[in-house]
């Protein structure tokens, strides 16, 4: 019904195929076929229920156009994982001043394997923007980085609470596939802490001095 739809899945802006094909749950993965018998989607999301407000949602599905999908199954057959698949390596959250001047994505926690933990970037800095795009949200961050490959650069405008100025930072993408399962530096750094019996600090700021966030005398 609709081709090129927006919509943000896990933290990621994908333009998908909107289709009043019936789908229910399980079906995610299956096929979107046409008349001829030919794939033309991956289905992967469905909305239901009272999605807009007062409107009532039913029937209305959404797939992987198959031009996108086909590029990974392809490498998943040649090399048993999709490779290239550009990460700067962080969690983070949206966060805004409260007198509004600075808005962008506050860095949670940085992979030690992401090459960005080596080129200057830090937890605590706020991304308000990507190679001079304003990224107040998260979704705007991969909106920007969704162009790019894995080893491309990215300058990052990065406002820094304790230096309380705005500085650019160059960094390079990693490749999302060699930053999964956990982070060997920090499942070392927890058994460490139990160890020390100091309990687990987990992703949050505890070798940082134990605060919970660093805007928090912002209004952040």
């Amino acid at each position: 019904s609709a081709i090129n739809r927006d919509l943000t899945v896990n933290d990621r802006v994908m333009s998908l195929i909107q289709t009043d094909a019936s789908i229910n749950n399980g079906n995610s993965g299956g096929a979107l076929i046409n008349e001829y018998g030919q794939v033309v989607g991956i289905t992967s999301a469905k909305l239901s229920g009272n999605a807009f407000g007062s409107a009532t949602v039913e029937g209305m599905g959404f797939a992987i156009p198959i031009n996108t999908a086909k590029d990974i199954v392809d490498e998943i057959i040649q090399n048993g994982y999709v490779s290239g698949r550009p990460s700067i390596g962080i969690t983070g959250r949206n966060v805004s001043s409260q007198d509004g001047s600075i808005s962008g994505v506050q860095v949670y926690s940085i992979d030690s394997r992401a090459k960005a933990a080596s080129e200057g970037l830090k937890v605590g800095d706020v991304i308000t923007a990507v190679d001079g795009t304003p990224t107040p949200t998260m979704d705007e961050v991969n909106t920007v980085k969704a162009d790019k490959k894995a080893g491309d650069k990215l300058t990052l405008s990065v406002y820094r609470i304790s230096e309380d100025k705005t500085i650019n930072l160059t960094i390079t993408l990693t490749d999302a596939h060699d930053l999964e399962g956990d982070d060997p530096a920090e499942t070392q750094q927890q058994n460490q802490s139990q160890n020390d019996n100091y309990g687990n600090y987990g992703n949050g700021y505890g070798s940082f001095g134990g605060f919970s966030s660093p805007f928090s005398s912002f209004g952040w």
